[in-house]
């Protein structure tokens, strides 16, 4: 028997005919006929709602990744962005002091007028420790004669320690009798 049936297989072989061609391809599974899902171990026939289903899911996950790359390149071009705001130097019309006004300078040329005949004043002007409060310095820099009242006030600090706790409209009237009398002493 065992002959038998190698012979026949020798025979199917060596010798195909196109009827048996025919008979092989019958037994042979068709999936060049019909698209297969592989589960495992086993094959089952795809439906269109298999392919309309990885379809979906493909187009989602498209959308998810054009999604990232949309923010990736928006969060490097702000990176960017800040890199390039940090690197700028700031713009002149953003400086901390605006420029001085016409009062400021003419304030610096009194002082350093009186700095060429009394040197010290400007040291005294710069003394932190002299007590003077901002309606105080109002009136010095408005003043004709700033030196005059700052070399005033050092002498006596009490009475500019005194000045400078009042409030404002009763600092500026000390002041300003402060400043005529040192006018009227100045023109006898």
């Amino acid at each position: 028997m065992k002959k038998a049936l190698v012979c026949l297989v020798v025979a199917l072989v060596a010798v195909p005919s196109a009827a048996h061609a025919q008979s092989w391809t019958n037994l042979l599974p068709q999936y060049n006929q019909q698209p297969r899902v592989n589960l495992g171990d086993v094959y089952k026939p795809l439906t269109p709602n298999d392919i309309l289903g990885a379809y979906q899911q493909a187009e989602q996950i498209k959308a998810l990744r054009m999604q990232n790359e949309i923010t990736r390149r928006q969060l490097q071009e702000m990176d960017e962005k800040r890199q390039a705001e940090a690197t700028k130097p700031p713009e002149p019309s953003a400086t901390p002091f605006p420029p001085p006004d016409a009062a400021t300078l003419m304030f610096r040329a009194r002082m350093a007028k009186a700095a060429e005949t009394d040197p010290e004043i400007l040291k005294i002007a710069a003394d932190n420790t002299l007590p003077v409060s901002l309606p105080m310095a109002l009136v010095i820099k408005d003043s004709e004669h700033p030196a005059q009242i700052i070399r005033y006030l050092d002498s006596d600090r009490a009475e500019a320690s005194r000045i400078a706790h009042l409030d404002a409209v009763p600092a500026v009237h000390a002041m300003e009798a402060i400043e005529a009398s040192l006018n009227t002493q100045k023109q006898k």
